[in-house]
């Protein structure tokens, strides 16, 4: 039923899940704040919709091995399921500028690309998503791993991503200190390793060991058609894990944790399971997952 209707791509899909996906972010803000209607719920909602278009941008073609929009649905799906990540104006504009440098990243794999270009400006935008949220500096080390992976191996290769990070820092104190402009204010961080926020409640503990076993699962059966009609895709789903692994880092890291940093995760956990869905070869079993995840989706709003 759902699997058969996104088996194909076609436009209206995505125009039905920004509607979804618009939809859920309101709700989010009804619940988790005051006023729902904000400048700054505004601006949320705008950057939100538009982190949506980067990543079907990002994926079709490149990530995802079909034509089919399970990556997106996915994306829209688990944004239901953590609404809570649409609650930190900074992390989501830290994510957008984020997804925007792994773009650059994953180009890399394309032979004819300016790979020192690529490489600053992956840098550079990491550089500014750290401006907004600190522990986005862990994903430098993607940068790093995606050299090796497309063997783009050299000693300027190395120093020119980490240029493009010093450098919107030296924009900012440059502001500060001449012009007295303050681009964001200042973090107070003492890093604070505990449990993440998705064990705070039974329903998000249910929740993740759901999302977990379907992680597991998806790798297992990704991993088992490597060396068939997935080989091409071997090197991204390679970064794709490295990104959730650091993703995963940033949930038990963060200080004050709220729920907000789940948003890291959305990206790398919705091209998993967007490569997983078109595998299963029962396609009961793949709208017993979608049905699932619209469950949880319910169970976490009303709990």
């Amino acid at each position: 039923m759902i699997v058969s209707y996104f088996n194909n791509t076609k436009p209206i899909n995505i125009a039905f899940l920004s509607i979804i996906l618009c939809v859920l972010i309101f709700l989010s803000f009804f619940l988790t704040e005051n006023a729902i209607f904000s400048i700054q719920n505004f601006i949320k909602w705008l950057i939100l919709l538009f982190s949506f278009i980067l990543f079907n941008f990002i994926v079709k073609g490149k990530l995802v091995f079909s034509e089919k929009d399970f990556g997106i649905l996915f994306y829209v799906l688990l944004s239901g399921v953590f609404f809570v990540s649409f609650l930190d104006l900074n992390k989501i504009i830290a994510n957008f500028t984020l997804m925007f440098a792994l773009n650059q990243l994953y180009n890399l794999g394309n032979k004819e690309v300016n790979k020192t270009k690529k490489l600053f400006n992956n840098g550079f935008l990491i550089g500014i998503a750290t401006i907004f949220f600190p522990l986005t500096i862990l994903f430098i080390i993607l940068s790093f791993i995606a050299i090796f992976v497309f063997n783009k191996i050299s000693l300027k290769t190395l120093l020119v991503p980490v240029i493009g990070f010093i450098l919107p820092f030296f924009f900012v104190f440059v502001l500060k200190d001449l012009f007295d402009i303050v681009i964001i204010d200042s973090y107070n961080y003492n890093l604070d390793f505990s449990l993440p926020y998705i064990f705070s409640s039974s329903v998000l503990e249910i929740t993740s060991v759901f999302i977990i076993i379907l992680i597991i699962s998806s790798l297992a059966i990704i991993l088992i058609n490597l060396s068939t009609e997935l080989v091409y895709y071997k090197k991204y789903h390679f970064l794709i894990i490295t990104q959730l692994l650091i993703a995963i880092l940033i949930l038990f890291f963060v200080p004050n944790k709220d729920g907000s940093e789940m948003i890291f995760i959305l990206f790398p956990i919705s091209v998993l399971l967007g490569n997983y869905i078109p595998l299963i070869k029962k396609k009961w079993m793949g709208n017993l997952i979608i049905f699932l995840f619209i469950l949880l989706i319910v169970g976490n709003y009303n709990f």
